[in-house]
């Protein structure tokens, strides 16, 4: 939902489509360290409280954020 709104702002505001096609891109790219938190997010709601879980989830997303980007970097796709 957040992303439609801000293609949306982006299109409004600048009429500009090429930023619209990079934006999409970079979801796109950067889509799968973001699923990784609505995995562990429920699996470490099982086992600990709310807050140590929210960390984790959280670190691992931001870690394979950091990895993920690194791989693209190293294979020459621009994000």
């Amino acid at each position: 939902m957040i992303s439609l709104i801000t293609i949306s702002w982006l299109y409004f505001e600048t009429r500009d489509v090429d930023k619209i096609i990079n934006f999409a891109y970079g979801v796109f790219a950067m889509i799968m360290p973001s699923l990784s938190f609505f995995i562990t997010l429920p699996y470490f709601l099982k086992k600990i409280n709310f807050i140590p879980s929210m960390f984790l989830s959280i670190s691992i997303m931001v870690v394979l954020y950091f990895v993920l980007s690194m791989l693209y970097k190293k294979i020459g796709v621009d994000i």
